[in-house]
């Protein structure tokens, strides 16, 4: 569960001038009022453009983007492992994005739209196959006669600014997310083969132990040492064990899902880029109209 970058930096502004109003101090850190006064101004903008909608983009599970010499193509994750290593192919990340009337959340959002929990959704396509671009600030186009990019320009705004806030630009951090990804995919793996179903407070400590050995993740000395906890874990909540065989084949499958090698490092560094911002064009994006969200 994930919102799109523009709502995100809406959040955090409409939080930050909370805190402000309650605290000098982090009003004074800010060094001047006008600043504050052009990101409250900044959010009122985009908050009219959204018009009462939350704009969601969430990652779609099982399933991702190959371009293929026939086009990108909708693949099932378990057909992509199967591929040859060298058959040249390679997976992208499959989104799914839409609007959801923010008055009928009958929870905080704040409690639902920041837990990247997963979920299933009913929803209607609004465009056939995969587009590589959506418009988050649906009064964008009732003004595109007036104001043509405005739209867009602030939507690149919002994934240039929420960059900024997280530090996702940096490179190590990238490595550090596909490492953590392909941790939390072993242990899941490994649940599956030993027939253990997690529930979400087991799957929530998965992610927890993920996190927290992605860093000893970097050779292949060190390799199995952040498997192991994760393995030990999986273990002992399905009472059974793995062979040898079947870890190597559960990690290696782990790994390539995120395109790393079993020493934690990229399988094609070469031609991995690491971009400052991430242009809608590079993405893959399934649009829609969402209908019904069940947890």
């Amino acid at each position: 569960m994930e919102t799109d970058a523009i709502f995100q930096l809406s959040n955090i502004l409409v939080t930050l001038k909370e805190l402000t109003d309650e605290s000098a101090d982090l009003r004074a850190q800010l060094g001047s009022a006008e600043l504050l006064e052009e990101l409250i101004a900044i959010n009122n903008l985009i908050e009219k453009m959204m018009v009462g909608l939350i704009p969601l983009k969430c990652r779609i599970v099982d399933y991702v983007a190959v371009d293929t010499e026939h086009g990108v193509k909708i693949v099932h994750q378990s057909i992509f492992d199967d591929l040859d290593t060298d058959s040249g192919y390679t997976a992208q990340p499959l989104y799914l994005v839409g609007d959801t009337q923010r008055d009928l959340y009958w929870k905080d959002i704040r409690r639902v739209l920041f837990t990247q929990s997963r979920f299933r959704v009913l929803c209607r396509l609004n465009v056939t196959g995969i587009t590589t671009s959506w418009n988050p600030l649906k009064m964008g186009n009732s003004l595109r006669t007036v104001v043509p990019d405005l739209s867009s320009k602030l939507a690149a705004f919002g994934r240039t600014a929420v960059s900024a806030f997280s530090g996702t630009a940096s490179p190590e951090t990238h490595v550090h997310e596909r490492r953590t990804a392909a941790l939390d995919t072993y242990g899941k793996l490994v649940a599956e083969e030993l027939h253990y179903s997690l529930n979400a407070e087991q799957v929530s400590q998965l992610s927890v132990l993920a996190h927290d050995n992605r860093h000893v993740f970097k050779s292949a000395s060190t390799a199995p040492s952040a498997f192991n906890p994760i393995k030990q874990y999986v273990e002992q909540l399905a009472g059974a064990t793995l062979s040898p065989e079947v870890h190597s084949r559960l990690r290696a499958a782990a790994c390539h899902r995120q395109e790393l090698l079993v020493d934690g490092t990229l399988s094609n560094p070469s031609s991995y880029t690491y971009p400052l911002q991430q242009e809608p064009s590079e993405e893959n994006l399934i649009d829609a109209e969402i209908i019904a969200i069940y947890w």
